[in-house]
């Protein structure tokens, strides 16, 4: 067995390095035709065009009709991986929240809150055995009634995920390719299709950990690119120390939250509303067992911190204005990191009815093929329904992020602690959601006679 999954592991890193040394290939191709005379429009859309159908390309051939493969990617998605097809989500979300001073959360209660969710929810949720968040919550509450609630909160909560990312995506095109907003709605969603029905939980995140991947070689380039040329280029914009204590100073702070006090509500808030949400516990569930997840969390912190600085520094390293080839990169960045929280997203919501794993339920379980069918049923729909909502409305990814982040605090994360907890029962947790109910509406009540700043 332990000789199966080292050949498995060879022939998987052979893969990535071929799709790595193709991409980079491609990158090359793209700097020659610039430097050849092509046309700065063609120059500009080749990278996102590679991109695109490179992640498409995976969604098809991940494509399968085993249970195990669709809904846990059969336990066999090494760490590394899996990591960063959770760097690539993460990235999306801090996409969607926008520049750290206008950002509705806090960036540090964002970060604390990924990292919770990897080091902590993830390797517990691996450890219960279940296939999704909404399966450990069907198991430990077996109730009708908690099953129906539960089932509706983590649909809206990945469908609210799904959207945001969905419209971030759908800018972004519009924006590099000059297309109507119709168009731009009907290749996004058709690419969305092609990365998540096919494989399910596979092609999410081996499409999740493709994106980062371009993702690091995108931002990595140009700090290459100045170190190579001139050391002492890079090293002068390293030193100047002014401008970076800046940024850092206004990337861990929330808008109007100036109070210490009120500030560190708020980031706690969002650190438990962040480590509660379903999209981002994806990928610890393939993992093969409970330490390998506990890994699969820290690559995916450790790549998503390794995007974030790379950025951070590319702002000062990326040439402005930025030329066709490197705003094309930077545009394709963008799509990659929307597209996979868009696809964590809407792979969460179909998943949203969770099955009891130890209870009578198991025996009324519909046959697999119908369990596929209807989870594939049910993506289509969820993206369908993402793209009707970004062609006929102004969605904004910041409010359904803060939207999603509310559902998840208030009632999602409540249940989950219980769940956790082996003395909790079905009666423990109808009290819990009672509780945060009357807590929001008394919030509700109230929040006309707080101060703004302080709300």
């Amino acid at each position: 067995m332990q000789d199966l999954r080292e050949r498995e592991r060879m022939k998987i890193d052979g893969r990535a390095c071929f799709a790595g040394a193709a991409y980079l290939m491609g990158v090359g191709l793209i700097f020659l035709l610039g430097r050849v005379g092509a046309p700065d429009g063609l120059v500009q859309a080749l990278g996102p065009l590679f991109a695109l159908s490179g992640v498409a390309l995976l969604g098809v051939l991940t494509r399968s009709t085993r249970v195990p493969t669709f809904f846990i990617a059969d336990r066999a998605i090494p760490a590394v991986y899996a990591g960063l097809a959770f760097a690539a989500a993460a990235t999306g979300l801090y996409l969607c929240l926008g520049p750290a001073p206008a950002a509705p959360l806090p960036l540090a209660g964002v970060a604390l809150g990924l990292g919770l969710n990897g080091l902590v929810v993830g390797p517990l949720l691996r450890m219960s055995g279940a296939s999704a968040l909404s399966d450990l919550l069907a198991t430990r509450f077996p109730n009708f009634l908690l099953k129906a609630i539960f089932t509706g909160l983590l649909l809206a909560v990945g469908i609210f995920i799904a959207a945001a990312g969905f419209a971030t995506a759908v800018d972004v095109f519009v924006t590099l390719f000059s297309t109507s907003r119709g168009a731009a709605v009907t290749i996004v969603g058709a690419i969305l299709v092609t990365m998540i029905a096919p494989g399910g939980l596979a092609g999410l995140l081996w499409g999740g950990a493709a994106s980062a991947g371009v993702l690091i070689v995108i931002l990595l380039l140009p700090i290459a690119a100045q170190f190579f040329a001139d050391d002492a280029a890079l090293g002068a914009a390293l030193r100047e120390t002014g401008l970076w204590r800046e940024a850092l100073a206004q990337s861990w702070s929330a808008e109007g939250a100036h109070d210490p006090g009120t500030n560190a509500l708020v980031v706690l808030a969002s650190a438990l509303a962040i480590a509660a949400l379903a999209p981002f516990t994806s990928a610890p569930i393939a993992s093969f067992n409970q330490r390998q997840a506990l890994r699969t969390g820290a690559f995916g912190l450790f790549f998503t911190a390794l995007i974030g600085l790379a950025a951070f520094i590319d702002l000062a390293l990326w040439p402005s204005p930025a030329g066709p080839m490197s705003s094309g990169l930077k545009a394709s960045a963008l799509l990659l990191a929307a597209l996979a929280l868009c696809a964590a997203g809407a792979h969460s919501a179909s998943r949203a009815r969770g099955a009891n794993a130890s209870g009578a339920y198991s025996r009324y379980m519909p046959l697999a093929s119908q369990r596929l069918a209807r989870s594939r049923a049910l993506t289509l729909a969820i993206i369908a329904l993402c793209a009707g909502l970004t062609w006929r409305l102004a969605i904004d990814p910041k409010a359904a992020i803060v939207v999603a982040a509310a559902l998840s605090l208030g009632l999602i994360a409540p249940a989950l602690a219980l769940a956790f907890s082996s003395r909790a029962t079905a009666t423990h947790a109808i009290a819990c959601i009672m509780i945060s109910l009357a807590t929001a509406a008394a919030l509700i009540v109230l929040e006309r006679r707080i101060p703004g700043a302080e709300r």
